[in-house]
């Protein structure tokens, strides 16, 4: 359960946060998940696809998944004749970046190393809505999932994405949270500075179940989240936009194309700069 929320009345209170929160130098510590919706629960495509659905089990959940990932496989191939030798050995995570990518539905999540451009994505959208950015500290989940696995590093890469693996075969395996800081990169990842999350759980949030995972047989299960969530004011959603396109954080630069610079005309003539 996220219990440290804060509503923010103004930019300078957005930008202190930030900065409070941003590395100086090397990888930062913390994740940020921009939301136009503040009411909105942190769920991936695939968890939300799979509540449309009516899926409420793990085991037709990870069906689902499996022809998902299979009829893009086969649907892609004519697309991508350039990258064959690329992706033909890809693993599963792989195929997922590129399904993500592309927007398929996955149960990748995600996130920005920036919360700025975290920010861009909370209120350039739904301007009746109040927005939420989401900041996630990663490196204590790495922590506490290496101190319980007796690892002193590499952990997600080398222990949890094997626990995924087991659950999808459905072998026996535990609850885990992976945090991917260095997706394939594509031009958009780059630009967006993306991360993702990913769980071996496809119907819990993630929130609740890093939670779970933090504080198991800890405390009663009970303590402070890993989690915490900026509220800004849907008035505030133009201004936000601004600054940030002074930033050059704009559709122009987070979406290389000309889709971006489509996407760019339309924020120019909502900020009245057409």
């Amino acid at each position: 359960m996220i219990n440290s929320i804060k509503y923010i009345n103004s930019w300078s209170e957005f930008v202190e946060i930030a900065e409070k929160h941003s590395a100086k130098e090397g990888l930062n510590p913390y994740a940020f998940r921009g939301q136009s919706n503040s009411s909105w629960k942190i769920q991936n495509s695939l968890q939300r696809k799979l509540i449309e659905m009516g899926i409420n089990n793990q085991k037709d959940a990870l069906e689902f998944e499996r022809k998902l990932a299979e009829t893009f496989k086969v649907c892609s191939k004519k697309h991508l004749k350039s990258l064959r030798k690329r992706i033909e050995n890809r693993d599963l995570l792989s195929w997922w970046e590129l399904m993500q990518h592309y927007g398929a539905p996955t149960r990748l999540l995600d996130w920005t190393a920036s919360p700025y451009i975290a920010c861009y994505f909370a209120v350039s959208e739904s301007f009746e809505e109040d927005a939420a950015v989401y900041i996630f500290d990663a490196a204590h989940l790495l922590w506490i999932q290496s101190l319980r696995a007796n690892e002193e590093k590499n952990y997600e890469n080398k222990r949890c994405y094997e626990q995924i693996e087991k659950s999808i075969k459905g072998k026996d395996y535990y609850e885990c949270v992976l945090t991917i800081t260095d997706p394939h990169p594509t031009d958009r990842m780059i630009a967006q500075k993306s991360e993702f999350t990913l769980s071996t759980e496809l119907l819990i949030d993630h929130d609740v179940l890093i939670d779970e995972i933090v504080y198991k047989n800890v405390n009663n299960g009970k303590g402070h989240s890993l989690f915490s969530k900026i509220i800004i004011n849907k008035n505030l959603k133009k201004k936000f936009m601004i600054e940030l396109n002074k930033m050059d954080i704009n559709a122009g630069n987070l979406f290389p194309g000309l889709d971006g610079v489509g996407k760019q005309i339309n924020e120019k003539i909502m900020m009245g700069e057409i």
